[in-house]
C-alpha cells in the first residue's frame, strides 16, 4: 500500500473518529470539540469531507491490533492531531534512548527488533521512527484484513 493511499485512509479514520459516530447518545460541547490549530495540533484545511464508514470500521480493526506504542502514536497523530513534541512527551520517547523501564516501551522495541546504539537522536529522528513503524504496523494489518475479504 502506498503512503498516500494509507494517509488518506488514515486520516478518513481519524475524521470518523472526532466525529463520534454514537447517533447523539452523548452529546458534547462544541467548545470542547474545538481545536486551535497552529502550535498544538496540526493545521487543518476548511474542506468538508464525507467519512466513508465503512472504511473507517475497517482501519480501526486494524487499528485495535496493533502494539499499544503504535496504538497511541497513530491516536495522537492523527485523531487528536497532536504535535511531534506533543506525541513524544505524552508516550515517554522523548529522552534518547527512550525511558527503557517503561514495560511497553520495551515490548515495541523488542517487537520491532530494535538493538538502541549509543549516538545520540535528534527528537524529529524519534518522532519519524515512531511514525515510520506506526504506519507499516497498520499497514500490515490492513493487508491481512483486506485479504481475508
Amino acid at each position: 500500500m502506498n503512503l498516500a493511499a494509507l494517509e488518506s485512509r488514515l486520516d478518513n479514520w481519524a475524521r470518523a473518529q472526532r466525529s463520534g459516530g454514537s447517533g447523539g447518545a452523548s452529546i458534547a460541547s462544541a467548545e470542547g470539540m474545538y481545536r486551535r490549530p497552529g502550535v498544538l495540533y496540526r493545521d487543518e484545511t476548511r474542506v468538508l469531507h464525507i467519512v466513508d464508514h465503512t472504511d473507517a470500521l475497517i482501519v480501526n480493526s486494524a487499528w485495535q491490533r496493533l502494539l499499544r506504542l503504535d496504538q497511541d502514536v497513530l491516536k495522537y497523530h492523527y485523531v487528536r492531531r497532536a504535535s511531534p513534541m506533543v506525541i513524544l512527551r505524552q508516550l515517554g520517547l522523548l529522552r534518547t534512548p527512550p525511558k527503557l523501564h517503561d514495560a511497553h516501551v520495551r515490548a515495541w522495541l523488542r517487537a520491532k527488533r530494535v538493538f538502541l546504539q549509543r549516538y545520540k537522536l535528534s527528537h524529529d529522528d524519534t518522532f519519524d521512527y515512531a511514525i515510520w513503524h506506526a504506519r507499516n504496523a497498520i499497514a500490515e494489518q490492513l493487508g491481512k484484513i483486506e485479504a481475508n475479504l
